[in-house]
């Protein structure tokens, strides 16, 4: 119940103090694409989300720290966090914990390194696809403007 209070209350602020920043950053719109990137206002608008990024966590911590001492919740722990039900279903043994004795699922190293690899490979092999679709498009679009300009002349 705690944790839903204060889920609601940071949304609530960060919902008040977002307006600043977002009113700020609207009025950079209005240039153009070109300029966005390429004029002194930029670095003014770093620095002013910088500050303002700063300013945001100084008084978030001020509120958390008034509301704990409001509900009286100064000593509160975090409740220990359970394992994913889809991670212990998958793994394939437990295995003690030396820290705190219980027995935890656990995978092996070799599998976890498998799946990693198995991941990294499926990355490779789609940004491979979309960098030869890309070279395939300029192709076209090159090879297309050259029979134009051949068909001008």
């Amino acid at each position: 119940m705690l944790n839903q209070t204060l889920l609601f209350l940071i949304i609530s602020t960060f919902r008040t103090l977002a307006l600043p920043p977002n009113a700020f950053s609207v009025s950079f719109m209005s240039l153009q694409a070109g300029l966005l990137f390429d004029n002194g206002g930029t670095v003014f608008f770093s620095v002013f989300m910088s500050l303002w990024a700063v300013t945001f966590l100084e008084y978030w911590k001020r509120t958390c720290s008034a509301l704990s001492h409001r509900w009286d919740c100064h000593d509160f722990q975090d409740i220990e966090e359970r394992p994913r039900p889809e991670f212990t279903a998958m793994a394939p043994m437990t295995m003690r914990n030396p820290v705190t004795g219980a027995e935890e699922p656990y995978f092996p190293e070799t599998k976890r390194f498998n799946r990693t690899v198995t991941g990294c490979m499926v990355i490779i092999i789609m940004v491979s696809l979309l960098i030869i679709n890309v070279i395939q498009l300029f192709t076209f679009i090159i090879l297309k403007c050259q029979s134009s300009f051949d068909y001008l002349h």
